[in-house]
């Protein structure tokens, strides 16, 4: 995709010229065609690659606060439970937030100096995290 960028990107008299002195560009191979002619070319391309799938973050995190392995966890039926368990876009928001990692506790904001303290608002006892405001915090 970069290259056909650039190659947009030259004027046509530029490119005429360029032609012109014998220079051409390189021939579209099946691949490039493939890969064009494709409506999902990222997943293409990492499969051809045969990358390895990405873990994000968060779900290493999970597993390692709560001691849980790898495998025990079906993390697409986690993400696809998200969906099914309501039609409510608020709530479907505030469980991938929680999923993810991303609900903003008192720890990760004293961390930003928007709070001044990083303890549990509700008990002033223990550090607010997630694992403590939804499992812990009594």
């Amino acid at each position: 995709m970069k290259y056909n960028q650039l190659i947009s990107s030259i004027q046509s008299n530029i490119k005429s010229i360029i032609c012109a002195e014998g220079i051409n560009a390189p021939a579209v191979t099946p691949f490039t065609e493939i890969i064009l002619k494709s409506k999902t070319p990222n997943n293409l391309f990492q499969s051809y690659q045969g990358k390895s799938k990405i873990i994000p973050v968060s779900e290493t995190k999970w597993e390692n606060s709560f001691n849980i392995d790898s495998s025990s966890i079906n993390w697409e039926n986690t993400y696809k439970n998200i969906i099914s368990s309501t039609i409510d876009t608020t709530l479907r928001s505030f469980q991938y937030k929680i999923v993810i990692r991303i609900i903003p506790t008192n720890k990760m904001l004293f961390k930003f100096q928007y709070v001044s303290s990083s303890l549990c608002t509700f008990c002033n006892a223990n550090i607010e995290t997630i694992e403590h405001l939804f499992w812990e915090c009594p």
